[in-house]
């Protein structure tokens, strides 16, 4: 039954008392108060959450005993479902520093319950989201080389299968293919197991690009194959094929794996032999006539040259691998059986998951297209207006010589460079009458030392005179006129370029 308001209220005062609690069994309380955490989740409601528990939720998670984070890290995944959607908001940064506890006993629950917990994290905002599982694939990369307990590894890695759900397929083959390479070819068996079956759901479910697919399928051939690694990888790569076979279409184990298999089934140690006489009865079953004749002859070749063997143990495995072959009838378009109908359902899905990664490639390669033409748009105006602004306001340059500005010298010229705007302003206006100013303040100055010419009177004088009478005013000439005169007089002789 729901708790009155009172008895909430309650409940709420004494719990968050205990977690203050100063006595000397301190680490004690912590622990049961996060044992008995969902509980009081559960009975108090998701919207008492943020006003009073996550404050408490928050201190018991720092805590210093490991054992009361262990208690946390185990209850995680229920907090996040009783929690839903608001998760991200609660929990986010709590999950994150959990990760990154320097006790691996406090992040083994984590590990262990990694998918109820993500698919919770799943309904945040884009950018948010985003930033998040960036967050925690490089927790993980840093997590992976001090994991240890090989228990905890594989169950962890099996759930990897589900992560085509949080990420793109650009992030899975370059994040999460890697560290799945890396199990294979280091771990132990039941690690190596977990990872294959994570790769195959990851290469039929997230990787959505047909030719990124190709080309992971390419690198497994060389990487388990062609190169030196030993038998182990040889035993590995047959693994992968039974995984495959039961996960993919006829169609797609026979365009990529089926010459690999068979190269890998002529291999000279026994125990790979072996094992290749279980998976040559199923690659005989998705061989169809008269299409897939030449590749039967290649496996019943494989499977004679097995009779022949030097080795006791594949001649032993032989007889019973050509009692089934026998009895095994190739497909040849007539009625078909139960695997049949399923194999043509996976094809089926599978080619409509080519069509869709086709429409994907073209729907983005039109969003770059139109994005290109924009910025060509965008760009294109920027530079109209900037021209117009240019023209109004702008200001262009002009080359001149000397000789431009002095014809009478016959220096070698020298390249000057003068600025040219449209209109004068008040500024140009003032300063060009100052200019004037002083140049008749020097020829006046000259005129008087030259008693040849006639004295002329000097417009600065007249402008830097004493404040004159009315009468006074009356009989001397206006300065204003004579600077007009003095003025046009000069221009021809200095030329001023505005």
């Amino acid at each position: 039954d729901e708790l009155s308001d009172d008895d909430s209220t309650e409940l709420l005062i004494f719990y968050k008392n205990q977690s203050k609690s100063t006595s000397q069994k301190v680490n004690e309380i912590k622990f049961w108060l996060a044992f008995h955490f969902p509980a009081i989740l559960k009975r108090l409601g998701e919207k008492k959450f943020s006003i009073y528990l996550k404050d408490t939720y928050r201190s018991l998670s720092s805590c210093g005993d490991p054992k009361v984070r262990r208690s946390i890290t185990s209850s995680f995944h229920v907090i996040a479902t009783l929690l839903g959607n608001n998760c991200g908001i609660h929990l986010k940064d709590i999950f994150l520093k959990l990760l990154r506890d320097p006790k691996m006993e406090v992040k083994e629950p984590l590990l262990l319950q990694i998918e109820s917990i993500l698919c919770n994290f799943n309904g945040m905002e884009e950018s948010q989201r985003s930033s998040f599982f960036h967050s925690f694939s490089n927790i993980v990369s840093d997590l992976m080389p001090s994991l240890k307990n090989w228990r905890v590894l594989s169950k962890f890695v099996e759930q990897w299968a589900h992560f085509y759900k949080y990420y793109s397929t650009f992030q899975i083959v370059e994040q999460w293919i890697p560290l799945l390479f890396s199990l294979m070819s280091q771990s132990v068996a039941p690690v190596k197991q977990a990872a294959i079956n994570s790769l195959c759901t990851l290469l039929r479910q997230g990787i959505r690009n047909n030719q990124a697919r190709k080309s992971l399928c390419n690198q497994l051939t060389q990487e388990f194959i062609q190169s030196n690694k030993g038998f182990s990888n040889r035993m590995l790569f047959l693994d992968l094929c039974f995984k495959v076979a039961s996960t993919f279409s006829r169609k797609f184990y026979k365009e990529y794996f089926f010459d690999a298999a068979l190269e890998v089934a002529q291999n000279p140690i026994p125990n790979v032999r072996i094992k290749a006489c279980i998976l040559l009865p199923i690659m005989k079953r998705m061989c169809k006539m008269p299409y897939d004749s030449n590749q039967l002859r290649k496996l019943n070749n494989c499977a004679i040259l097995y009779q022949r063997d030097l080795d006791k143990d594949v001649c032993l495995h032989s007889k019973d691998l050509m009692f089934i072959l026998k009895r095994i009838e190739t497909a040849n378009g007539g009625f078909e059986r139960e695997d049949d109908l399923i194999d043509r359902r996976k094809e089926e899905e599978e080619e409509d998951m080519f069509k869709a990664d086709e429409k994907e490639a073209d729907e983005a390669r039109r969003k770059e297209d139109e994005a290109r033409q924009e910025f060509r748009r965008k760009l294109a105006e920027k530079e109209q207006e900037i021209n117009m602004k240019t023209k109004i306001f702008g200001k262009r340059t002009k080359v001149f010589t000397t000789n431009d500005i002095n014809p009478n010298n016959n220096s070698t010229s020298t390249i000057h460079e003068f600025k040219l705007s449209p209109r004068p302003t008040f500024q140009r206006m003032r300063s060009m009458s100052g200019t004037i100013t002083r140049k008749k303040m020097v020829e006046s100055e000259d005129q008087q030392n030259s008693p040849s010419k006639e004295r002329l009177p000097s417009p600065s004088l007249n402008l830097m005179a004493r404040q004159q009478s009315p009468k006074e005013r009356e009989s001397s000439p206006p300065a204003f006129p004579l600077l007009r005169s003095s003025f046009s007089a000069q221009n021809s002789k200095t030329r001023r370029y505005y």
